[in-house]
């Protein structure tokens, strides 16, 4: 969890990490994860069928759907996170792709999701990455995405500074934002509903829902493709 030297290279992100935080209730992220998966699960309709969820990791979420009895797939592209999670589905796939150009092995999908990825992209380029996300939605389908709130970062911010006086010398890396929080910082402007926002294009989507969960951490947008 720390490394003793600032300079040190850190190893990259385990891809064990997220199944780990989510199963082992000793975890320290684990009443997050089991929060955040909750409540994003929740918010796919009983009565879809097929989900595929855009920027996977090493595929959590399709395999807690398909154990619920939905068709998921899943795509990240980093081939460390593909290769952990490709074995977990019994029916879906997990693939290694990009999401600006991606293609899935169903026609369509009811349900898309973006969890924590579109932040990563700039609002200029937001609407052809869901204009592309769109050419795999069913008419009616949903797309949800979700990010961090500027809140989060600021809890991380608070959460470092503990780490720093604590354990002087040290650089805190459990965790993937934690490791990029001036990245985070410099983005988290883009991260309010109204960001998430930026970029939809109104003529093939309609906002039927804006939501904050896991104690306002997270902001989540539901878009339907018309």
């Amino acid at each position: 969890m720390f490394g003793k030297n600032k300079k040190e290279k850190i190893p990259t992100f385990n891809p064990a990490y997220w199944y780990d935080a989510y199963f082992n209730r000793f975890h320290f992220c684990h009443w997050f994860y089991r929060m955040k998966l909750k409540a994003l699960i929740s918010l796919v309709p009983a009565n879809a069928k097929t989900v595929l969820d855009c920027g996977t990791g090493s595929g959590l979420l399709p395999y807690l759907l398909e154990l619920r009895g939905y068709e998921a797939d899943g795509f990240d592209i980093l081939d460390e996170f593909v290769e952990y999670g490709k074995n977990k589905l019994k029916k879906g796939v997990i693939y290694q792709d990009d999401i600006t150009v991606f293609k899935a092995p169903k026609e369509k999908y009811d349900i898309l999701t973006c969890i924590d990825i579109i932040k990563r992209f700039p609002p200029e380029q937001r609407e052809s990455i869901y204009r592309h996300i769109a050419e795999y939605l069913n008419k009616g389908g949903r797309l949800i995405v979700c990010n961090a709130s500027p809140f989060f970062f600021r809890m991380l911010f608070l959460w470092r500074m503990v780490i720093k006086v604590l354990f002087p010398g040290m650089i805190y890396q459990g965790n993937v934002c934690g490791r990029n929080l001036k990245t985070a910082q410099k983005v988290e402007h883009y991260d309010k509903f109204g960001a998430l926002r930026k970029g939809l294009p109104l003529d093939i989507f309609k906002i039927v829902k804006e939501k904050k969960i896991v104690l306002g951490i997270l902001n989540i947008v539901v878009a339907e493709r018309i």
